[in-house]
């Protein structure tokens, strides 16, 4: 790649390095937007390597993507740069460091960007001639020099959070360098850039004004505005992938940059223009406390149920403030509120709150929304122990109701709320029944099934419940195959299992039968002969399993309500001694040198997911 090929010779060009990027952009991503509006105001490029984008977290990267040009460098020709300067000094910069060496020779007048000292070190040592290598804080600093007004203010906030890492970064390295050196060389460096735009500094207007007119302060928050909207469909889809603990991170930033602008502004322009800017976003702020809200909800742990009972109330907060909010905005915060009261047991207050919302969507023609809310009725009367009989051949959409239920319970039973996830359970299984549901009834049964061995004294009916849905199937003509397993199992008839076991033999858990390899589902976690006990259902088996292991394999997190799934190493199967062969049908003894992969139960995904307008 000759020198010439990137980059235009009579405009500055800069190679920035991985830590800037950490510094300005891991707690707050869109940190980076002013310092790119900066750069395009004074016609410089930015470039990085793809060596440094890898070492990025993936929420950096989508932010600084679109702002930077990624310069591809060839792994072999790295290599030899490494050894060339392995021999020639002492010590040397790590391999991503020096990819932004040989990157920057690519580029017309470029300088590097890093807060690393070996880098600048070895930058002024071999290339004093040809290259500049500056520090992060001093890079801010000539933009914050050459701006003016608002975007002068923000660059200044950037510039001191990363001056303040660099000096503390500086001398918890103390016994590596001299920090002297490093902080010496910011304030050489610093005083450089003053000096060499001290000449022009007559040419840049500073805004002293105390205040801000609302043009500058829609400035402030457009671009975070703007980049929310651009990114709402890609919210939803980590929505669907399960990134909730990511998506949760990104929100919580996009929160503290707009707090932070409106604190500011809240100070420095006047109260008229500052209502007008807060009645243009607000709805933008009752949208992140919503999908925060549907994070925690699809996380489905208690604590995350709370946390999403929290994150509602402050949209409906907002909302109530939010003169602009869409139909369809305000009918999906109230739709997740009802739901998180009837989670949380605030039932009089969401029997309340549903009669007013059903009017609503009436009202406003939101059909869909309207058959979600049947979902809910039923769940209403169902938990508050109603005696309303309802025609459940009635219902126009009884799969879709059926499914919601179901959700409905599964968390419930996530958060070990019994007794609830039973009684809607039993709703839908009614519907299910009602409309020949034949796959819905079953797995409904299955479900059920969990909450019986867990108390089968409480749900003892669940016996009979069986055996009449037996009959069911009969008169359909159905197979009853399925059921009878499930009979087989609440009767205590064991069935032949030995295909799983190993023989009194330890063996590898890839060679393991492939039923054994499935996610389970963790219904208790107990301690017997001080060794941790989970029973677990196991689907493809059609049995519970417990797995017996050394404390420290099986993470303390894990729970009723989780999944967990063996991984690797080598373990034992046999079949249960008689003071477990009630609570399980197999068991599972896994090596002191085996790893388990868990994950959360997963809490009310049956959401209607269309993105809402935002007008």
């Amino acid at each position: 790649m000759s020198r010439n090929e990137k980059g235009d010779g009579l405009k500055k060009n800069f190679v920035i390095d991985t830590n800037f990027f950490i510094s300005v952009c891991s707690r707050e991503p869109t940190r980076f937007i002013p310092i790119s509006n900066s750069c395009k105001n004074q016609g410089f490029h930015l470039f990085t390597t793809d060596f440094c984008m890898n070492e990025l977290n993936w929420y950096i990267k989508r932010t600084i993507k679109d702002h930077i040009e990624v310069i591809s460098v060839d792994r072999k020709e790295l290599d030899l740069f490494s050894d060339f300067l392995d021999q020639a000094l002492r010590s040397i910069p790590q391999k991503p460091d020096l990819s932004l060496i040989l990157a920057a020779k690519t580029v017309s007048n470029a300088t590097i960007v890093s807060s690393d000292y070996k880098l600048i070190e070895t930058i002024n040592t071999i290339e004093s001639n040809e290259l500049d290598g500056i520090v992060s804080s001093v890079f801010l600093l000539e933009l914050q020099e050459l701006e003016s007004g608002i975007l002068k203010r923000e660059i200044k906030r950037i510039r001191d959070l990363v001056y303040e890492d660099e000096v503390r970064y500086s001398i918890q390295r103390e016994k590596e360098y001299d920090p002297l050196l490093r902080i010496k060389l910011i304030e050489d460096q610093s005083l450089k850039v003053i000096k060499s735009l001290s000449s022009t500094s007559k040419l840049i207007e500073i805004k002293e004004d105390k205040t801000i007119n609302l043009a500058e302060g829609k400035f402030l928050v457009d671009f975070v505005v703007e980049n929310l909207r651009k990114h709402i469909p890609r919210f939803f889809q980590d929505l669907k992938l399960e990134r909730y603990d990511e998506l949760l991170r990104e929100l919580e930033d996009i929160l503290n940059e707009l707090n932070s602008q409106l604190i500011l502004l809240n100070l420095s322009i006047d109260q008229k223009a500052y209502q007008i800017l807060i009645d243009e976003i607000s709805q933008d702020m009752v949208f992140i406390f919503y999908l925060m809200a549907i994070a925690y909800l699809y996380k489905g742990e208690l604590e995350d149920i709370n946390k999403a009972a929290k994150s509602i109330d402050k949209s409906i907060t907002l909302l109530l403030l939010s003169p602009q909010a869409s139909k369809e905005l305000k009918v999906l915060v109230h739709l997740i509120r009802i739901i998180l009261l009837l989670l949380t047991a605030e039932f009089e207050k969401a029997e309340l709150y549903f009669s007013l919302f059903q009017g609503k969507l009436q009202e406003w023609g939101f059909k869909e929304e309207l058959n979600s809310s049947e979902g809910v009725y039923i769940s209403l009367v169902a938990l508050r122990d109603y005696e309303y009989k309802i025609d459940y051949k009635l219902l126009e959409n009884p799969t879709t109701i059926t499914i919601f239920l179901i959700d409905f319970a599964n968390t419930f039973f996530s958060t070990g709320q019994h007794e609830n996830s039973w009684k809607i359970f039993d709703q839908a299984l009614n519907i299910a029944k009602s409309h020949a549901l034949k796959d819905l009834i079953y797995f409904i049964l299955q479900k059920m099934l969990l909450i019986y061995f867990l108390n089968e004294k409480r749900f003892s009916g669940y016996k009979s419940k069986i055996k009449d849905i037996k009959e069911f199937f009969k008169k359909k003509k159905w197979s009853v195959r399925n059921i009878n397993k499930i009979i087989n199992e609440v009767e205590g008839k064991r069935r032949n299992l030995r295909m799983y076991l190993t023989g009194g033999k330890r063996i590898s858990i890839p060679k393991l039968h492939i039923h054994l390899h499935d996610w389970m589902d963790v219904l208790k976690r107990s301690v017997v002969k001080e060794k941790d006990l989970l029973i677990c259902r196991n689907w493809r088996a059609s049995c519970n399993v417990g797995i017996l292991a050394k404390h420290g394999i099986i993470p303390e997190i894990v729970g009723h309500g989780d999944k967990i799934k063996l991984r690797k190493g080598s373990c034992l199967v046999e079949l249960p001694q008689k003071d477990l062969e009630k609570q399980i049908s197999l068991l599972i003894i896994p090596h002191p040198n085996s790893e388990v992969l868990y994950r959360g139960g997963q809490g009310f995904q049956c959401l209607q997911m269309d993105i809402p307008k935002l007008d």
